[in-house]
C-alpha cells in the first residue's frame, strides 16, 4: 500500500468535489492511513472512537460519524464491522483503488495546476522594482505574550497518572501505542486533580475507577487517555461518572478502606472469642494461602506506595 498514492487518489477526488469536502474528512482519512500504518498495514484493523475524536480535534460524535459515514460511502474505506456504541471500536480496512466518482482525473488536477503557476511566473517579472529598501534593523519586534503560568498540581496525581500509564502500556500496549504520555503527563495529572477540586470525586474513587478500567474488557478501550476522563457522553456525565457507576460498591468500599482483597467469614461451630476472617482469591473462588497472603500484604503495600497512600 503506497501512501503517496492515497494521498494522490485523494487530491483527486477533492479537486472535483469541493462542496463535498471539509478540513474533518481529511483528517479523518490521513489519520486512518496513519493509524494502518502504525500496525504495520494490516487489511483489516479497529479504528477506536474515542481515540480517533481526540486524535483529529473532533467533539461531537454526531460530527465524527457524519464525517465517517462519509469516507465509507465514497468509496475510501469499507466498513467491516460496525462499533456497537460511540465508546467502541469500527473494524475497517482501506480501499486501495478507491471507486470514488470523480469527474476530474489526475491529469485534470496536472493541467489546472500548470495553468495556475505560469500566471504567478509572469506577474512577478512584470513588477519593475526601482529601488532595493534597506532593512530597518532599529524597529522593536513586539515581544510575544507570556503564558499563563501552569496550576501546580499536588504530586499525588502525577503518581497516580505515571502508575496508570505504566501498567496500561503493559497490559494494552496496542491501545497505548499511539498515547503520548510525557508531553500529556499535565493534562492528564491536570484532569484527576480536577475530578477531586471541581467534580468532588474522592481520591479512592479515583483510583477504584483506574483500576476497574485496565482489568475491565469494555472500559478498558473507553480510558486511554486520561486528559479526556471528564468529556461528557450522551447521557450528559462524564467517562469517569459512567464508569463509576459500572465499578462493583465492593471494590469501591475495599479501596475506601484501604483493602485490596475479598474476605468473607469462615464458618465455625461453637462459642469462639472472635471471628476468623479468611480471605479469597476472586479469579480461583479459592482461599488464599498463608504465602499468597504475605506476598499479597508486599504488592498491597508496593501500589499504595505508588499511589502515594
Amino acid at each position: 500500500m503506497d501512501v503517496f498514492s492515497l494521498s494522490r487518489k485523494w487530491f483527486d477526488f477533492c479537486f472535483d468535489n469541493p462542496d463535498k469536502i471539509s478540513p474533518n474528512h481529511a483528517a479523518l482519512y490521513f489519520f486512518i492511513i496513519e493509524h494502518c500504518n502504525r500496525l504495520g498495514w494490516k487489511e483489516k484493523f479497529g479504528l477506536p472512537n474515542e481515540m480517533t475524536k481526540e486524535a483529529i480535534g473532533i467533539k461531537n460524535y454526531r460530527t465524527f460519524k457524519k464525517t465517517f459515514d462519509d469516507l465509507i460511502e465514497w468509496g475510501f474505506i469499507i466498513l467491516i464491522e460496525k462499533s456497537k456504541n460511540q465508546y467502541s471500536a469500527n473494524i475497517i480496512a482501506i480501499v486501495q483503488n478507491t471507486k470514488a466518482h470523480t469527474k476530474a482525473s489526475t491529469k485534470a488536477l496536472d493541467k489546472a495546476i500548470h495553468n495556475h503557476v505560469p500566471k504567478q511566473s509572469q506577474s512577478i517579472v512584470g513588477i519593475d522594482i526601482q529601488d532595493t529598501i534597506e532593512p530597518n534593523n532599529n524597529i522593536t519586534k513586539p515581544k510575544p505574550k507570556p503564558k499563563p503560568p501552569k496550576e501546580e498540581i499536588p504530586e499525588i496525581f502525577y503518581k497516580i497518572s505515571d502508575y496508570f500509564f505504566e501498567i496500561k502500556s503493559k497490559r494494552s500496549p496496542d491501545l497505548m501505542k499511539l498515547v503520548k504520555y510525557k508531553p500529556n503527563r499535565y493534562k492528564w495529572a491536570k484532569a484527576l486533580f480536577d475530578l477531586k477540586n471541581i467534580d468532588g470525586a474522592e481520591i479512592y474513587q479515583i483510583k477504584a475507577v483506574l483500576k476497574f478500567s485496565i482489568t475491565n474488557e469494555f472500559w478498558q478501550k473507553q480510558i486511554i487517555s486520561l486528559a479526556g476522563i471528564r468529556t461528557k457522553g450522551k447521557n450528559d456525565l462524564s467517562k469517569f461518572a459512567n464508569c463509576l457507576n459500572a465499578v462493583p460498591v465492593e471494590m469501591i468500599t475495599r479501596y475506601k478502606n484501604g483493602q485490596f482483597g475479598t474476605a468473607s467469614p469462615k464458618k465455625t461451630t461453637g462459642i469462639q472469642p472472635y471471628k476468623e476472617e479468611v480471605y479469597i482469591n476472586e479469579h480461583t473462588g479459592k482461599p488464599f494461602t498463608p504465602e499468597e497472603l504475605e506476598a499479597n500484604k508486599i504488592r498491597t503495600m508496593e501500589i499504595l506506595n505508588r499511589f502515594g497512600k
